[in-house]
């Protein structure tokens, strides 16, 4: 796939089956990921994998609490368009 295909056939996924992703393609994923460029070449790469719903659950929240927050301070903040 060229590059141009590759942009065609993007996609953003917004609903997720409720599965479990196996550790070993979690790991494939980040090396993977590592690969990418970036910023003055410097992988400044570490990783967080949470598997416990319950955590992410409340990461989630708390994430969306601080957004609200964040937009109720400064209206004007780039935030306010999620």
């Amino acid at each position: 796939m060229d590059f141009r295909e590759l942009l065609k056939a993007r996609r953003s996924v917004r609903e997720f089956e409720a599965k479990d992703v196996p550790l070993p393609l979690i790991k494939e994923i980040i090396a993977d990921a590592c690969e990418a460029p970036n910023g003055g070449n410097r992988q400044p790469w570490a990783f967080i994998v949470i598997t416990n719903k319950d955590l992410i659950k409340r990461c989630s929240d708390e994430s969306k609490m601080n957004i609200l927050l964040e937009i109720d301070r400064y209206p004007t903040s780039t935030l306010a368009g999620y």
